[in-house]
């Protein structure tokens, strides 16, 4: 659900970015497993280290992979849709944890989309 204080409800600034923050923090907290927590100062925007520390094997060859690649193994039934979708929320969440660089996010409808899509590919391949 969007954020629901707008600067057209006559909110000051900071009441806006509040409930988007609010936003934020209650849709990242609803990832399964939930995203690792980053407690310190990042010296540099750069968030590669990150990755290496807090992410799975397999959600960091997801993440590297070109679209090509993903695309290839999707068709061929070698990665499956939810596993794609898993190998790519985790690093938004921490992303957005890291960098606040998400303005929308939606953990709860992914994994559903990805499931239809999986479904569709079996019974259409």
């Amino acid at each position: 659900m969007a954020a629901t204080v707008t600067t057209g409800s006559r909110a000051a600034w900071q009441e806006v970015a509040a409930d988007g923050r609010r936003h934020w923090d209650t849709t990242i907290a609803a990832i399964e497993p939930p995203s690792p927590e980053i407690n310190a100062i990042l010296p540099n925007p750069n968030t590669i280290p990150l990755a290496k520390k807090y992410l799975t094997v397999e959600e960091i060859a997801t993440t590297e992979s070109c679209a090509e690649d993903l695309v290839v193994q999707l068709s061929d039934g070698k990665l499956s849709s939810t596993t794609a979708m898993k190998g790519f929320l985790c690093p938004a969440a921490l992303a957005r944890k890291a960098t606040t660089c998400i303005t929308e996010f939606h953990p709860s409808r992914t994994p559903e989309r990805a499931g239809f899509l999986d479904v569709y590919l079996t019974k259409h391949k």
